[in-house]
C-alpha cells in the first residue's frame, strides 16, 4: 500500500496535468488522463458521459478557445485502496469571456495495467456559474 503523501502526489499531479493540458489546449495530453472506462454522472438531467463523449466536449471546447484556466482546490482524500484512489476538489473553470463555472466534484483514479492513473469516474455533485467583474484576476 502506498502511504498518505504518495497519494496525495499522484492525486496533485494528476490534476496539474489535467490543468496543463487544458491551458495548453492538448487533447492528446488531456485524453491520456481519462481510461477508456471513463463515466461521468451528475449531468443535468441526469445525463452520464463515456469516455469518447468526455473527450469530444473537452475536443469542443479547446478547439472553440474558449478556456483560459482551471484550477483546484479544497483536495479531500475519500478513499485509498491500492489500485484506486476516490477524492473530491472543487474545480473552478475561467474562460475567456470571464465566465467562472465552480464544481464540486468527486473522482476517482485508477491505476491501469500500464501503471499509469486515470480517471475512472466523474460525479459532479454542485455547480455554480458566475461573470467575474473585468478587473478582477482568477486567484
Amino acid at each position: 500500500m502506498i502511504s498518505t503523501m504518495d497519494e496525495q502526489n499522484v492525486i496533485e499531479d494528476w490534476l496539474n496535468a489535467f490543468s496543463s493540458s487544458i491551458k495548453a489546449h492538448d487533447i492528446g495530453a488531456l485524453s491520456v488522463l481519462a481510461s477508456p472506462k471513463l463515466m461521468v454522472f451528475g449531468l443535468p438531467e441526469n445525463k452520464e458521459l463515456n469516455y469518447r463523449q468526455w473527450c469530444s466536449r473537452w475536443e469542443n471546447e479547446l478547439a472553440q478557445s474558449r478556456l483560459h484556466d482551471v484550477r483546484h482546490t479544497g483536495l479531500r482524500i475519500k478513499t485509498i485502496a491500492q489500485r484506486r484512489l476516490a477524492f473530491a476538489t472543487q474545480q473552478s473553470i475561467l474562460a475567456h469571456d470571464r465566465t467562472v463555472l465552480l464544481m464540486d466534484i468527486s473522482l476517482v483514479l485508477e491505476r491501469e495495467e500500464d501503471d499509469q492513473w486515470r480517471l475512472v469516474e466523474q460525479q459532479i455533485l454542485k455547480t455554480k456559474f458566475f461573470k467575474l467583474p473585468q478587473d478582477t484576476a482568477h486567484e
